[in-house]
């Protein structure tokens, strides 16, 4: 599955209004954190996580935070 040039961002609109989280690690080269931004700009109900000693793959400490902020999120929406 691989998406079109921009379509992630283009289709925001269609869930915009549906709860997310993002998790964004600090030295991720991959997918830079502009591109993370634009993608909270487009939703409604976002929280947003940097993950500082991470990278595109998560480290030992990384996947720490993640749990703590998916338990904190599943508290609120589930």
């Amino acid at each position: 599955f691989f998406l079109e040039p921009d379509q992630l961002l283009r289709d925001l609109p269609k869930i915009k209004s549906i709860p997310a989280i993002l998790l964004h690690g600090r030295y991720d080269v991959l997918c830079p954190a502009e591109a993370m931004w634009a993608v909270q700009k487009g939703l409604d109900n976002v929280e947003t996580y940097i993950l500082p000693t991470s990278n595109h793959k998560l480290t030992a400490d990384g996947e720490v935070a993640r749990f703590i902020a998916y338990k904190s999120f599943l508290k609120r929406y589930a």
